[in-house]
């Protein structure tokens, strides 16, 4: 069964700049750009997909997927989205047993990639994924201190530490995601609410920004083909990093079964977004001949005097004959 969520829009003031933000200055998605969330709500939406509408407002259940099993399809944590094969990555926060799954993007179907590793055992704890334009994954966790950066391998969810992150003071909660403009991976810290850079050859974490979503504390962040961060917590909110003094925030609703008007917000700690395709590249331009020193007007005399050639040619030949 398809669900329609309804998302209810307001302008808000970020940080220390209370109903500063208009609508001149508020992000939005990009055309051709695609937001998809994935609630934490209950065991009847978990794992499912839903596609956002941030213009008009809606978000629409992806395909008719249902979720078969609530120990392995369960809170869906923060996710990300990888451009070499086309899926979502999110993480399965099921009875102490932390898996990867992968969800098609056009059908809504999740599949599980397997349970998160480290050297062999199980690990349970990974908390935020992020996956660059070559198709490299990272995680962060939330128990080990210091906060440690794993690679992540998206065939087998197996974690390999990359190093410490150094940062420790509560830092138990991690967004984390690619910006495909800046090229770098960016972390958000939930317990201090500052925005960092990621050395993902090291791990170490570099302070960006501070303080930078106010009242909005969202517990996973993406970045749209713009440059522009969206973060979700209950209520979803974007803001160019340039800029965060200016968001646009919706909050997602959970649709009624009456066919009422809404109430209840459905709660989520998973967004993705897919860029726009690529445009398609330019014909490639016709080929030039080489410059001879010779125009057409020459050319064209060239040829008359050939033909001249062979006229000649075959009178002397009949002549010969004779």
């Amino acid at each position: 069964m398809r669900r329609t969520l309804g998302v209810a829009t307001a302008l808000v003031g970020i940080a220390a700049l209370t109903f500063a933000a208009s609508p001149a200055n508020a992000a939005s998605l990009p055309a051709g750009d695609k937001a998809y969330i994935l609630p934490c709500d209950s065991d009847e939406f978990n794992g499912l997909l839903y596609e956002v509408d941030t213009t008009t407002g809606v978000a629409t259940q992806v395909g008719d997927w249902e979720n078969p099993d609530t120990d392995v399809f369960a809170c869906a944590g923060p996710a990300a989205y990888n451009p070499v094969n086309g899926l979502g990555y999110w993480i399965s926060w099921a009875n102490s047993e932390g898996y990867l799954i992968s969800v098609d993007l056009t059908t809504g179907e999740n599949t599980v990639v397997g349970q998160f590793t480290i050297e062999g055992e199980p690990y349970y704890t990974p908390i935020a994924i992020a996956i660059d334009a070559a198709g490299n994954a990272w995680a962060t966790s939330w128990s080990v201190s210091p906060d440690v950066l794993y690679s992540l391998d998206l065939s087998t969810a197996a974690l390999t530490e990359v190093g410490p992150t150094g940062v420790t003071d509560e830092s138990d909660n991690y967004g984390l995601a690619w910006d495909s403009v800046t090229k770098t991976v960016y972390a958000y810290n939930v317990g201090t609410e500052d925005f960092y850079t990621v050395d993902t050859t090291t791990g170490a974490f570099t302070t960006f920004a501070e303080d930078v979503f106010g009242d909005v504390v969202p517990y996973a962040i993406a970045f749209d083909s713009a440059g522009q961060v969206w973060g979700i917590n209950e209520d979803i909110i974007s803001a160019p990093i340039t800029d965060f003094a200016s968001a646009e925030v919706l909050s997602v609703i959970n649709p009624d079964p009456n066919g009422e008007s809404p109430e209840d917000n459905i709660y989520s700690e998973s967004i993705l977004i897919v860029p726009a395709p690529a445009p398609a590249p330019a014909p490639a331009p016709e080929p030039v001949l080489a410059a001879t020193g010779s125009d057409n007007g020459n050319l064209g005399m060239l040829v008359g005097f050939g033909a001249l050639l062979v006229v000649a040619g075959a009178v002397i030949a009949r002549r010969r004959t004779a």
